[in-house]
């Protein structure tokens, strides 16, 4: 980051760097992201955000993480579901 490094550049692939620090939960890369303004609302081509990625996998720690820096549960991925409708589906399967 102290180099001009883009927290929100998205390669081809459209996936930031926050997205998959969320799925790989990598949260000292999440935690430093967010810090150097990581946009949390950033999904990647089927909508699916940081915030969606981690809770879609039950990485409570993540999902913490991202909530806390202000991302909208309620945003939608393309079909419609949301981080708050995921949470609801797995509550207990993270129980």
């Amino acid at each position: 980051m102290s180099a001009g490094a883009d927290v929100n550049a998205l390669p081809r692939n459209c996936v930031s760097a926050l997205s998959v620090s969320s799925h790989e939960r990598h949260i000292d890369v999440v935690d430093m992201l967010l810090d150097n303004g990581a946009q949390t609302e950033t999904g990647d081509n089927e909508g699916r955000t940081p915030l969606w990625l981690a809770a879609a996998i039950g990485h409570t720690d993540v999902v913490r993480a991202i909530v806390l820096a202000g991302a909208d549960v309620n945003t939608q991925r393309n079909d419609g579901s949301s981080a708050l409708s995921l949470a609801v589906v797995m509550k207990d399967t993270l129980m």
